[in-house]
């Protein structure tokens, strides 16, 4: 029998620090989901992005993509200093090249590689599903918005804060 897993909690910035969480999803019927939320230090929502679209890829393309899409807001936010958190890995992995590219998605590796470097302090790392929740039920919400939270996810954003 193997032990269970840790629960792992959103874990919040230093002070004054910022942290995105993305997230991609693949849907049966050939359609991507793309969620990202910029939150304080005190887990209060800054920004977040929500796109649906005809899927572009594999889901390691997808959560790549989702990355590329949360450097890209952060950037439109004017956000310099802050840590970026995504489920996926291998793809966490390859942009921080902790491992060569064997991914579908190497070209968006490449960008996403390139505009993180274009920050004062950005640091990419891996976190469980559980610590993801906020971006994850964007990803999830079919929608497409900017700079709001629609009503329904406002549970999933108390609940990171607990």
């Amino acid at each position: 029998m193997t032990p269970p897993r840790p629960v792992t909690k959103l874990t919040r910035p230093e002070p004054n620090a910022i942290k995105v969480n993305v997230d991609g999803a693949l849907f049966a019927d050939g359609m991507m989901g793309i969620g990202v939320a910029i939150k304080d230090h005190d887990g209060r929502v800054l920004c977040s992005r929500a796109i649906y679209t005809t899927a572009k890829g594999d889901i390691q393309g997808i959560e790549a993509l989702a990355i590329l899409v949360g450097l890209e807001l952060a950037s439109f936010c004017k956000v310099i200093h802050f840590c970026i958190e995504s489920d996926a890995s291998n793809v966490v992995k390859a942009i921080n090249g902790q491992s060569f590219c064997f991914l579908s998605c190497c070209n968006v590796i490449d960008d996403a590689r390139s505009l993180a470097s274009s920050f004062d302090e950005c640091n990419l790392s891996f976190v469980r599903r559980e610590g993801n929740n906020l971006a994850h039920s964007i990803a999830n919400s079919k929608g497409n918005w900017q700079d709001g939270i629609s009503s329904h996810l406002y549970t999933v954003t108390l609940s990171d804060l607990i």
